[in-house]
């Protein structure tokens, strides 16, 4: 039994021997871990001084950024001041108005197409220089989104590469009121002695886009740091412009006492100065009414003879409407005195919404004239588009502060423009 006993000892301490052997050589079981950290940097939200706005001043966005005023003069209710040309400016966060503009007739100019392009630029504090990260959103003034423009860090010149800023660009903020002439000097001393830079940022405006108050928010953010907002408005301002694809109304061959119309009549096609029918259109960026008067037409256009019953045709009428389509209605007037202004209706069948055509048609009504020639004096006829709105009318998209379709967004930039 001992024997035996001693045997399956020797046993035991063999299969221990290898199980030990075998667990020198198997590989352990994975485990995974979960990792985690929280980032909580200590730096501070960067510094908004001042916001600014800057239209282009000739509206022709590829010749480069032209600086100068604006379209109306009025000043901001909150420029951004300091208290000495060797201080902190601002700040001007609140600031309503800082400046009043008009977008492009027909978005053209005289150079060629064009949206109106606005520059936006902010003075902002940097705690780690180049470790901030700085947008302007700009919204409609129904408070829609017009444009997220991701902000450029100005640096055009190798030995102050934050501070030569382009060349009008201040002169023209302090120009406009949105800067004070300290606070001029002030950024651009900060920029020099201190971690300060400039960042700027454009967008294109349409004339098919809202007029009213635009708002822009400059929010700028510290890498491992906070967020800084600033906030501020300007004035789209609206304006109607009237278009005419003629440029006489000849009345042909009359005779007396009988109602005469003008050759060709109107249509809804723009001929673009062709006599192929007489249409008018609205370039601008509000509703537009109709006002119009006729002068007198006096034979040989001699003025002694005008208001000589037989020497004078003074009775007109007019027939005009806005295109909308196969329901197009036209208002007439009839009868209109010479020298007599009249105004057509402010139904949507007689406004002008931004690039719409309509049709007018012209007559006259003779009395016993004598036979000949017979010009206006001093000129003819007088065209004069007045704001719906002005005029108590319908409104359109433009009116209602909103876009019209496809205008939804605007078109930015965000790399310095420099032709």
């Amino acid at each position: 039994m001992r024997e035996l006993n001693a045997k399956k000892g020797i046993g035991l301490a063999f299969v221990l021997a290898l199980l030990a052997a075998a667990l020198t050589v198997a590989p352990a079981a994975a485990d995974d871990v979960p990792t985690d950290a929280n980032v909580s940097g200590s730096l501070d939200a960067p510094t908004i001084e001042c916001t600014w706005v800057l239209p282009d001043q000739n509206g022709y966005w590829p010749d480069g950024m032209q600086y100068g005023g604006d379209d109306s003069g009025a000043s901001t209710d909150l420029p951004c001041t300091a208290p000495s040309p060797t201080s902190k400016a601002g700040p001007n966060d609140g600031a309503n108005n800082l400046i009043q503009v008009e977008p492009n007739a027909h978005d053209e100019t005289i150079f060629g197409p064009s949206l109106q392009w606005i520059e936006i630029w902010s003075a902002i504090d940097e705690e780690l220089e180049n470790e901030t990260i700085v947008a302007f959103d700009v919204y409609h003034p129904d408070g829609s989104l017009k444009a997220n423009i991701p902000a450029t860090r100005l640096e055009v010149s190798p030995d102050q590469k934050h501070c030569d800023t382009p060349g009008g660009m201040l002169g023209a903020a302090q120009g406009t009121g949105q800067l004070t002439s300290t606070a001029t000097q002030a950024v651009v001393w900060e920029c020099q002695n201190q971690k300060k830079s400039f960042f700027y940022g454009a967008f294109g405006l349409s004339k098919h886009q809202p007029w009213g108050t635009y708002t822009v928010i400059t929010n700028a953010q510290t890498l491992g740091g906070g967020n800084s907002f600033n906030t501020v408005t300007f004035e789209v301002l609206p304006f109607v412009q009237l278009e005419k694809d003629f440029t006489q109304v000849s009345f042909g061959n009359v005779g007396p006492n009988g109602h005469f119309f003008s050759e060709p009549g109107g249509d809804f096609d723009w001929n673009d100065g062709n006599v192929e029918g007489t249409s008018i259109r609205n370039t601008g960026n509000a509703g537009m009414n109709l006002e119009l008067w006729f002068d007198p037409l006096c034979l040989e256009g001699n003025p002694l003879f005008c208001g000589q019953v037989s020497k004078t045709i003074d009775t007109f009428d007019v027939k005009f409407g806005a295109d909308l389509g196969p329901e197009t209605l036209l208002e007439e007037i009839d009868p209109i005195p010479a020298n007599t202004p009249v105004m057509f209706g402010n139904a949507e069948n007689t406004t002008l919404c931004p690039n719409q055509i309509g049709k007018i048609e012209f007559s006259i009504h003779t009395g016993s004239i004598l036979n000949g020639p017979y010009f206006g004096v001093p000129v003819g006829i007088h065209l004069t588009g007045v704001g719906s709105l002005m005029n108590g009318g319908h409104a359109c998209n433009t009116d209602l502060l909103t876009p019209d379709p496809g205008y939804e967004n605007a078109p930015y930039a965000n790399g310095y423009w420099n032709p």
